[in-house]
C-alpha cells in the first residue's frame, strides 16, 4: 500500500541522514585546516608516539616542550615515515631501511663467497650456492626498485590524490551537500504520508456527515463517491 512504501521511503531516508551527519562532521573536522595534522595525531596516539610538527623551519621534530621532556617517549619510526610522506623533509624510514637490508645482503653474499672457498660436503656446498644465487644481483636490483617507489615524490603524490582531493575535496564535500537533502526528504515524506493518512481517517466521518444531511441519494450520479 501508499503507507508502506510512504514508511519504507522514510526510513531509508532516515537512515541515510543519520549516517551522512555524522560523517559530514568527522570529516569536517578531519579535514579542517588540514588533514595532515589530523592524520598526524590519529598515528602518534596508536603508536604512542609524540607528534611531529608539520610547519616552521623544525618539520618533522617533536615539539619543544617534548624534545626535551626527559619523561617523553621516543618519536616512532612510524611518525616520522608519516611526517616524511607528507612534507618530503626529515628521516626516510623505508629509504634507511631498504639501505640496511642491501647492506646486508652485500655482506651475507661475501661471507657465502668465503664459505665455498672451504673444503665443504657436497650437500652444505649446494645450499650455499642455492643461498648465493637468492643473493645475486636479482636482490640488489629488486631493493633499488623498491627504493626507488617509495621516494617521496611517488608516495606524496598518491597521499595528496587519496586525502586531500578523494577523500576532503570530493567525498567530504558530497556528504555535507547530501546530509540536509536526506533530512528534508524524510521530513517532506512524514508530512506527506501524514496529510494522507488524515485525509483518509477524515474521510468516514465526512461521509457520516453528508448521509445524514442530504440522505444517501447524495451520492447517486457523483464519481468521486468510490475514491473516498
Amino acid at each position: 500500500t501508499i503507507y508502506s512504501l510512504g514508511v519504507f521511503f522514510i526510513s531509508i531516508a532516515m537512515i541515510f541522514a543519520a549516517i551522512l551527519h555524522p560523517s559530514a562532521t568527522f570529516g569536517a573536522d578531519f579535514c579542517a585546516p588540514s588533514p595532515d595534522a589530523a592524520l598526524q595525531l590519529f598515528v602518534s596516539q596508536i603508536v604512542e608516539s609524540p607528534q611531529l610538527m608539520l610547519s616552521g623551519p623544525d618539520v618533522c621534530t617533536a615539539p619543544p616542550e617534548e624534545e626535551f621532556d626527559p619523561k617523553a617517549k621516543p618519536v616512532s619510526d612510524a611518525t616520522q615515515m608519516l611526517c616524511y610522506y607528507q612534507t618530503c623533509q626529515g628521516r626516510d624510514v623505508v629509504g634507511e631501511s631498504l639501505d640496511k637490508a642491501e647492506s646486508a645482503s652485500e655482506s651475507m653474499r661475501r661471507d657465502v663467497e668465503r664459505a665455498l672457498a672451504l673444503q665443504l660436503p657436497q650437500d652444505c656446498r649446494d645450499s650455499l650456492e642455492q643461498l648465493l644465487i637468492l643473493l645475486g644481483p636479482d636482490l640488489s636490483r629488486l631493493l633499488r626498485e623498491l627504493e626507488e617507489r617509495f621516494e617521496c615524490c611517488h608516495v606524496n603524490r598518491v597521499y595528496q590524490e587519496l586525502f586531500h582531493d578523494a577523500f576532503c575535496d570530493e567525498l567530504v564535500v558530497a556528504t555535507m551537500h547530501e546530509a540536509p537533502r536526506a533530512s528534508a526528504g524524510a521530513f517532506l515524506l512524514m508530512i506527506a504520508v501524514a496529510m494522507r493518512l488524515i485525509f483518509f481517517l477524515g474521510a468516514p466521518r465526512y461521509n457520516a456527515f453528508v448521509h445524514k444531511s442530504f440522505g444517501p441519494s447524495f451520492y447517486a450520479n457523483q464519481t468521486f463517491a468510490n475514491d473516498l
